[in-house]
């Protein structure tokens, strides 16, 4: 298939936190099975893709401005996670490659060889979500690709072919797709809306939620980032394992104070000892008033569940006073994926 048109499309891939995320056993094929419970929040990336004359993938990635602002006077445990940062200063914003190294490249190429497409691809890619913070930015990048990759080849994305590339990728990608099964009367949308997920497999067995209320959160990154396997090596399968049932009637009535009660992240305990930025992350939003607080993904972002958006908003630039610039701190609301595309 050949198309030589200019046309373009934007979108906002979201970032996800797991609200729940249980470690199930360990594969042969070295993964775990886990059961993960996830929803989308609008911190977002932007996405633009484009069509070219040639048959390449040319990839672009745009990094966001670093403050340069004077920190606050830290604790002895705040000073600890400075120092870190400062003896790794790529990881917290590494730069990001863009070649075959790149979600975004090989879900390009795997799209291309899939679908036989001839045509290359132009994309640029404006980072917001920082990367090995557990918040999902690069599988949220590779999905969105893979949707304006099939909406200017006019590819349904519903097709079976796209879900496969993307759990092929990546074990986060299939959610960012939307959820199956669930229908949407909006014309403009990709694929079927999803507002909530659980995920079992390695993560990428999708099932929708029902989540009617718009829940508010505060997200704190600790300015470096978690490798997912060192996180996954240092921590163990328990012998007796937590349901995600609770937490999935509670997402469906609503009920932030239950929600709150109900959040899970086997993975929490050995990136605390991996990363003592998780450690002050988190005690930081025990201490903000909030209902609720965990890490995300195998880390290192750590989030808390408000009240209501006045209060992440009010919270969120506390922290910001109270952790200085090292530390990215953002208020959040629940979404949907995929984002919408324009």
């Amino acid at each position: 298939m050949t198309i030589t048109s200019h046309s373009s499309l934007t979108t906002h891939p979201p970032a996800k936190l797991n609200l729940f995320l249980e470690l199930i056993s360990k594969r042969s094929d070295g993964f775990h099975e886990i059961d993960t419970v996830m929803i989308p929040i609008d911190w977002c990336d932007k996405l633009s893709l484009s069509l070219s004359d040639g048959n390449a993938i040319e990839l672009t990635v745009q990094m966001p401005e670093k403050s340069h602002a004077a920190a606050q006077p830290p604790g002895a445990e705040l000073e600890r996670v400075r120092e870190e940062n400062h003896q790794n200063p790529t990881s917290a914003a590494e730069d990001i490659p863009c070649d075959h190294r790149n979600l975004v490249y090989r879900a390009l190429a795997q799209f291309k060889d899939r679908f036989e497409i001839s045509s290359g691809f132009h994309c640029h890619l404006t980072k917001s979500i920082p990367a090995g913070a557990g918040l999902g930015g690069a599988s949220s990048d590779a999905a969105s690709a893979l949707l304006l990759a099939a909406k200017l080849h006019k590819i349904a994305p519903t097709r079976p072919e796209m879900r496969e590339i993307a759990a092929n990728l990546g074990s986060d990608i299939p959610f960012f797709l939307g959820c199956p099964g669930k229908q949407t009367q909006d014309e403009t949308r990709t694929t079927n809306g999803c507002r909530a997920a659980r995920g079992t497999g390695r993560g990428e067995v999708i099932e929708s939620v029902e989540c009617p209320a718009i829940i508010d959160f505060v997200v704190i990154f600790p300015g470096i980032g978690l490798s997912t396997p060192a996180v996954y090596s240092a921590s163990s399968v328990p012998s007796k394992r937590q349901e995600s049932r609770p937490i999935l009637q509670a997402l469906r009535s609503g009920e932030r104070d239950q929600i709150a009660r109900l959040l899970v992240n086997r993975l929490q305990a050995p990136a605390k000892k991996l990363a003592s930025g998780v450690l002050v992350a988190l005690e930081s939003l025990q201490h903000a008033g909030l209902l609720g607080s965990q890490m995300t993904g195998s880390g290192s972002a750590c989030f808390g569940i408000a009240e209501n958006q006045e209060q992440a908003r009010s919270c969120a630039e506390s922290l910001r006073q109270q952790l200085g610039p090292r530390f990215i701190i953002q208020a959040a609301r629940s979404t949907e994926v995929p984002g919408m595309m324009y």
